[in-house]
């Protein structure tokens, strides 16, 4: 990921993985003790002094609990959502902060009972 055509998409894909950081109150050095790399590997990410984030791509997204092509690319992958309904659905609850993000997964719980 050191090639200029793709700095902007390595950019966007560290900023959803930030939010999410932001969005689930999770901090950056538990992400880095997680994918059990050195101290630092977080900042170095954000001076654009590594990439090596997108090597771990699929452990990032299991620790927040995202879809990795979310990650990706920004958008839902296709087949795993059922139809364009559920894919609104997805879509706005991503746009939620944490906090109701939880309500909604109580009551969806609550409702599927």
């Amino acid at each position: 990921m050191y090639n200029k055509e793709n700095t902007k998409e390595a950019e966007e894909i560290l900023a959803r993985i930030s939010g999410e950081l932001g969005k689930k109150k999770k901090k950056q050095a538990e992400l880095i003790r997680y994918l059990d790399l050195p101290v630092g590997t977080f900042t170095n990410w954000k001076l654009k002094k590594s990439r090596n984030f997108c090597e771990h791509l699929q452990a990032i997204a299991l620790f927040l609990e995202v879809d990795p092509g979310w990650l990706l690319t920004g958008k839902m992958t296709e087949g795993l959502v059922k139809d364009s309904s559920e894919k609104k659905l997805i879509e706005d609850f991503r746009k939620l902060n944490a906090e109701k993000q939880a309500a909604v997964i109580q009551n969806v719980r609550w409702l599927a009972k």
